[in-house]
């Protein structure tokens, strides 16, 4: 049997996991709710100098090989990732000279980049809205149901061992 300190820090522990379960799955399901207004996004307009694939920072998740935009007279850069790693039909339509309209993030991100919303020339739309955000809200999904259910089992296999071990072994009753 255990202590009652044991069995305190042990349960304890328990609420501990599930709160980190539940707050996996809260930030996982909250990505894949991700809605972006183009009215309140910030807008550069401007003319390409650079376009090309660069390996990026993605956060936690590593170095992403993504499409980056530079602008003649602005600093920053744009970025826009795709799962698949095809910018063929970005390469085609965006060349260096090309007049655009890039709907990004307010904020630079950890790999010193503005995240790109919509990008477009003229009347056509090179990278929409939709596929951002359908993009987000399938990473939202992959890491909210597969990350919460893994914390899920670890924890049930905890329990069970920690219940296992506190049984009395069975003794055989001889005759």
């Amino acid at each position: 049997m255990y202590s009652t300190w044991s069995n305190i820090k042990f349960y304890v522990g328990v609420v501990l996991w599930l709160l980190i379960i539940f707050a996996v799955f809260l930030v996982g399901w909250g990505m894949s709710f991700t809605n972006v207004n183009l009215a309140t996004s910030p807008k550069t307009i401007g003319i390409i100098s650079f376009t090309g694939a660069k390996a990026t920072s993605a956060g936690r998740a590593g170095m992403a090989n993504s499409f980056v935009i530079r602008l003649v007279n602005d600093p920053n850069g744009y970025w826009i990732y795709r799962a698949s790693g095809n910018y063929s039909d970005l390469y085609q339509s965006l060349t260096p000279e090309t007049d655009v309209t890039i709907f990004h993030s307010a904020n630079i991100g950890s790999n010193g980049l503005y995240t790109v919303y919509q990008l477009q020339h003229g009347n056509h739309i090179d990278y929409s809205k939709d596929e951002y955000e359908g993009k987000e809200k399938w990473a939202g999904r992959l890491i909210a149901l597969p990350g919460a259910m893994l914390l899920l089992i670890m924890m049930v296999f905890k329990v069970r061992k920690r219940l296992r071990i506190g049984r009395q072994p069975k003794t055989a009753i001889s005759k």
